[in-house]
Order: C-alpha cells, then structure tokens, then sequence
C-alpha cells in the first residue's frame, strides 16, 4: 500500500511540472518599442520580447497597455496585449 501511495505522489508530481508556467499581467506606459529587435519596454522599466506575429506598428510611446506575459528562457514574451481603458 506504501509503494502505491508513493507512485501516486510521483505521478501528481510529474505531471504538475508538466504544466506550462502561468502568464503575468503588467500594466505600464510604453517608452520605447524597437521594431528591429522586437523589443517594447514599459515606464517601470520592464522589458518584453514581442512575438514577431504581433501587429504592434500602430503602438507608440506614451500608450497605457496592459501585457500579459510569460517567462521563456529567462526572458518576458509577450502572450497578449491591450490599450488600457
């Protein structure tokens, strides 16, 4: 009954570090994009790499955005992202 009980835990486990990690919201003003580098940078200093399928031409310093985030190899990417209301 022990050996089950652990194979069970190692189980649950497991598939919670399957899980992919959950998005981050931030909201901030933009200061900087680099449409070159796919780069955007909030009032706060943060920085997030945009996906290069993200329309973010009509983006412009001085915008209040909301951005929902994830960590990938060390770096913010950008999952979502809306003008602030």
């Amino acid at each position: 009954m022990a050996s089950f009980i652990r194979a069970a835990c190692a189980l649950a486990l497991l598939t919670l570090a399957s899980l992919p990690a959950s998005a981050e919201d931030v909201r901030g003003k933009i200061v900087k994009i680099d449409f070159e580098n796919y780069v955007l940078q909030l009032d706060g200093g943060q920085r997030f790499e945009v996906p290069e399928d993200f329309y973010v031409e009509d983006l412009e310093p001085g915008m209040i955005v909301v951005i929902q985030y994830e960590v990938v190899d060390g770096k913010n990417v950008i999952a979502d992202l809306e003008l602030a209301e």
